[in-house]
């Protein structure tokens, strides 16, 4: 089968959720809402929407954490415009309108919010659109400087630091980290497939060409530590490595994240030319099916009761996983999903 008619297949073959991202994302097709709506694991995910609450319901590894949520429903295929998911985010959206606290854990939080929310599609929100745009500034402007000694001797800081590296406090003496997360990337995927502002373009395409870095994909694991004040420091997470990007070879121990990271990268021109991008699309091509589908091991798809959604814990698609041909269907829309973005 041709690509086309593979995703006809997906069409004919799949569950709610891959019959209707495939018809409208790979076909390009009209299609009306109501069988997604009405699937189990969209309204079973729906109903987790918790009400923004700070330090509670938005950040962490819970399946009811608005990250995980809000990452969840968008690759179930819903989006800005179908009512239960902007009736279940319309708190946030008022939250992040009149949140002020000036805390930096605070400040993380809505910025995890604003990103989710854009990568569900309400990036052309006002409230949503000015946050992305400041950020954009913020990670161009650092990214371009192609800084990456970013830490400094813990030693010349008092009290405890943590065991792990001290990420230079002049780099966020605003409050504000100029380092890209890996929300930050989801948010900026958005953020340039909306826009035909060339300068936007550009300035996000420096930030996925700091990321493609030998140097930055050496950092420490999450940047390190973030001092916040004269004796408070805290762990940060969320940073952007590449499965196998310094190593040049695919590790199938790696595979759900790098799937996941890949299907990320894919809408990044500067990306897609890396031997990186190159070697993990090889990889995953060699579980081509005879018919011209893809069957990937079952580990580079899992689906658990908890984590984090950004570390590729919760990526089933198909309702009914034991049927033979789940895992079939669900590897093969990943792959035609790639192969668009590379075309």
């Amino acid at each position: 089968m041709g690509l086309r008619q593979t995703a006809e297949w997906l069409v004919e073959t799949g569950g709610p959720v891959v019959r209707h991202r495939a018809a409208r994302e790979l076909l390009h097709l009209k299609v009306g809402d109501a069988e997604l709506l009405a699937a189990p694991s969209v309204v079973d995910w729906l109903r987790r929407i918790e009400p923004p609450a700070a330090g509670k319901t938005l950040h962490g590894s819970l399946p009811t954490h608005f990250e995980n949520v809000i990452g969840r429903l968008t690759d179930l295929g819903c989006r800005r415009g179908m009512a239960p998911l902007d009736r279940g985010t319309r708190a946030h959206l008022h939250w992040l309108e009149t949140d002020d606290d000036p805390d930096g854990y605070a400040g993380f939080q809505r910025a995890n919010v604003a990103n989710g929310l854009a990568w569900a599609g309400y990036d052309r929100v006002p409230a949503i659109r000015s946050r992305l745009e400041d950020r954009l500034a913020t990670l161009s402007a650092f990214a371009r400087r192609k800084r990456y000694d970013i830490y400094v001797d813990p030693d010349d800081y008092p009290g405890q630091v943590r065991g792990r590296p001290l990420v230079d406090p002049a780099l966020h003496a605003d409050g504000t980290l100029p380092l890209p997360s890996i929300w930050d990337m989801y948010a900026l995927v958005r953020l340039r497939a909306s826009t035909d502002d060339r300068a936007i373009e550009r300035s996000v395409d420096s930030v996925a060409r700091y990321v493609l870095n030998d140097e930055y994909q050496a950092l420490a694991p999450g940047y390190g530590t973030l001092r916040t004040g004269r004796y408070r420091d805290w762990a940060i997470g969320g940073d952007v490595k590449l499965p196998g990007f310094l190593s040049g070879r695919p590790d199938p121990r790696a595979g759900a994240l790098a799937l996941q990271r890949i299907e990320l990268m894919a809408a990044f021109p500067a990306a897609r030319r890396t031997p990186w991008f190159r070697a993990w699309i090889r990889h995953l091509d060699e579980f081509r099916t005879r018919r011209g589908t893809w069957a990937f091991p079952r580990s580079y798809l899992p689906q658990k009761r908890s984590g984090y959604w950004v570390l590729a814990s919760y990526r089933g698609l198909e309702e009914s996983r034991r049927r033979a041909l789940a895992l079939e269907i669900e590897s093969t829309f990943r792959m035609l999903s790639i192969k668009q973005l590379s075309a």
